[in-house]
């Protein structure tokens, strides 16, 4: 805990009922004091803390939520919230009109999927308490960014950084041997036992 330092203090809220990110979101309205914060969702891990500094960076310039994106081959759209741009992409920065959340690959306004880190600001609250149900019947937060989107600015910047998706099986396999090779401690032992299986 040392080595993020002193100055800061946890507050800790509850989703009551699994009803969508959106809704898990909207749980923290009571406690963020009127400033732009970010939601890290925990299945994905990140390589290096650049993308999320860019993100902050780029929300403070513009004044309008940031979302992290990735660009993935057409037929895994599906499985994601996808941006539709408004603009060209500019040093990894994407002006961002709208959002669609899992659509199917021919309606996909894009390859750009949106991932698991966001800087937002406040005005998002009163986006998601305004939200009826959506995909899978749960609170989509990618609705509440889609209305943000289509009334200011707002942007994507693109992940330059490694990242895992533990949100399934073979990712988090393949997070727990990529980090583990990289570790100084257990990563010889860990090479070694691979290719002893190969």
């Amino acid at each position: 805990m040392e080595a993020i330092g002193r100055d800061w203090t946890v507050d800790v809220v509850f989703q009551d009922r699994p009803l969508g990110l959106g809704h898990a979101v909207g749980c923290a309205a009571g406690v963020v004091r009127g400033e732009a914060f970010a939601v890290l969702l925990p299945d994905e891990i990140m390589g290096a803390p650049t993308l999320l500094d860019r993100m902050t960076s780029v929300c403070r310039d513009t004044g309008g939520g940031v979302v992290g994106l990735l660009r993935v081959p057409p037929a895994e759209v599906s499985a994601y919230g996808v941006i539709e741009p408004t603009g060209p992409e500019d040093d990894g920065v994407v002006p961002v009109g709208g959002l669609i959340e899992k659509p199917a690959p021919a309606d996909a306004p894009s390859d750009l999927i949106v991932i698991g880190r966001y800087v937002l600001t406040v005005d998002v609250f009163d986006r998601i308490a305004g939200l009826s149900p959506g995909a899978g019947g749960e609170l989509q937060l990618t609705d509440a960014l889609r209305e943000q989107a289509s009334d200011g600015p707002f942007h994507g910047v693109l992940c330059e950084v490694d990242r895992w998706d533990t949100g399934n099986p073979l990712g988090f396999a393949l997070a727990a041997v990529d980090l583990g090779l990289r570790d100084p401690v257990i990563g010889p032992a860990l090479a070694e036992h691979l290719r002893a299986l190969g």
